[in-house]
């Protein structure tokens, strides 16, 4: 897998803290990411790898694009 550059902090605490605050991710979550390729879904991406990596809970997270032609 590439190697990810961990996001900023202050954009990790308020992701934290707004997934814990709403109950978005329990452990043994699978996740599916669609990317549309901008900066915001890019860096959602970055986010929820860091997350996976570091959180004390685990979650599957993938993925995917998809070319409406």
């Amino acid at each position: 897998m590439a190697d990810f550059i961990a996001p900023p902090k202050s954009i990790l605490r308020q992701a934290g803290r707004a997934i814990a605050d709403f109950n978005m991710i329990r452990d043994g979550d699978r996740i599916l990411l669609g990317l549309s390729g901008g900066k915001d879904s890019l860096s959602l991406l970055h986010i929820l790898h860091h997350f996976q990596k570091h959180a004390p809970i685990h979650f599957d997270l993938a993925a995917i694009t998809v070319d409406p032609m």
